[in-house]
């Protein structure tokens, strides 16, 4: 995690007071005014002592002590405080009610704790105070997501996009709504668009790579993965990359390649049993039986007799692999699905 904060977004999506027009009171230090509100580049530390001195000043106005609130709260969430970050934004709310960064960013809270459905009613106030807040449509969007309402989703993003054309995260997570609904054209363009907005964003290549390969696009869909590895190649969900681009390599036959990538999602993520499993197929599906059926044992403690399962059974195509339905880059899951980011 960047120590460091700055004006602007806090953790690539929750607004910071600083960029609003809020004036410290005499009863305040401009220096801790400055570093709770983020206008000063300092620690997240920094931060929330600088909002905390303000708080317990008890000096300036009811809004003012409310955006403190909002600050601490929100640099708290980036240390994996969200309890702590809840009670921030609620305090905020209580001496000002009509604070829109508190709705919306508690909303946000209430999302990385799984609370979707508080989280879509604080995304919903706060719309009620700024309605032509592009970031809260794409945070509601991304609640309702998880929750299943993918058509609303849909409704949120589209609000997004036209409040902000260049809000390049809504473009992937509209495309991955589309491939949730089977749509893979419609998700491939708004996969497109984001990429034009933004080329160093890897999950849109990851993502565009699996929607390719549900069309049967492989040769592309590899092309994409490459992308996704190539941009960054430690990101979270890199063994993902890697893994679907073993199983394109699967389907093409091309085994050794195939292993290789297998390798490195195993390397990644030890416990991918998808890849354990394949690799022992592609390895099968190599005539050696043995390493087969040795890695496996490995692995899992199988016994040797797992040779007559590689014998008879076939390489997975993707007739059968898993389908392409959306998971959050909030928690490290076993899966390999299309990303969907999620940003306050």
């Amino acid at each position: 995690m960047h120590n460091d904060v700055v004006c602007g977004f806090f953790g690539a999506g929750l607004v910071l007071v600083g960029c609003l027009t809020a004036t410290p009171t005499s009863a305040q230090s401009s220096k801790e005014w400055n570093q709770c509100v983020g206008k000063e580049k300092v620690t997240v530390d920094r931060l929330i002592a600088g909002c905390s001195s303000v708080i317990r000043s008890g000096g300036g106005t009811l809004e003012t002590l409310a955006l403190a609130f909002v600050g601490r709260g929100s640099a708290l969430v980036t240390k994996g405080d969200v309890d702590g970050a809840i009670q921030d934004y609620g305090q905020a709310l209580s001496l000002n009610p009509n604070n829109f960064l508190a709705f919306n960013n508690r909303g946000f809270a209430y999302a990385a704790k799984g609370n979707f459905e508080r989280a879509i009613q604080d995304y919903d106030q706060a719309l009620l105070l700024n309605p032509n807040a592009a970031l809260t449509f794409y945070n509601r969007g991304s609640a309702l997501a998880a929750e299943g309402e993918v058509d609303h989703a849909i409704e949120d993003y589209d609000r997004a996009i036209g409040l902000n054309s260049n809000f390049s995260q809504a473009f992937v997570n509209r495309g991955f709504a589309y491939a949730v609904k089977g749509d893979f054209d419609r998700a491939i363009a708004d996969y497109d668009q984001a990429i034009r907005l933004n080329p160093d964003v890897a999950i849109a290549f990851y993502n565009r790579g699996v929607a390719r390969a549900r069309k049967s696009d492989l040769v592309r869909s590899i092309q994409d993965y490459d992308e996704a590895i190539h941009r960054d190649p430690n990101y979270v969900w890199a063994y993902w990359a890697y893994y679907r681009r073993g199983e394109a390599y699967a389907n093409k036959r091309d085994f050794a390649r195939a292993i290789s990538d297998y390798d490195q999602t195993i390397r990644l993520d030890p416990w991918n049993a998808k890849a354990l499993h394949d690799r022992g197929f592609a390895y099968a599906s190599k005539g050696d039986f043995e390493v087969a059926t040795g890695t496996m044992a490995k692995q899992f403690g199988l016994i040797p007799t797992m040779r007559m399962h590689f014998t008879t059974v076939a390489v997975p195509t993707l007739s059968n692999v898993s389908s392409s339905v959306p998971f959050r880059t909030t928690t490290k899951q076993s899966d390999s699905r299309p990303i969907l980011l999620r940003h306050l």
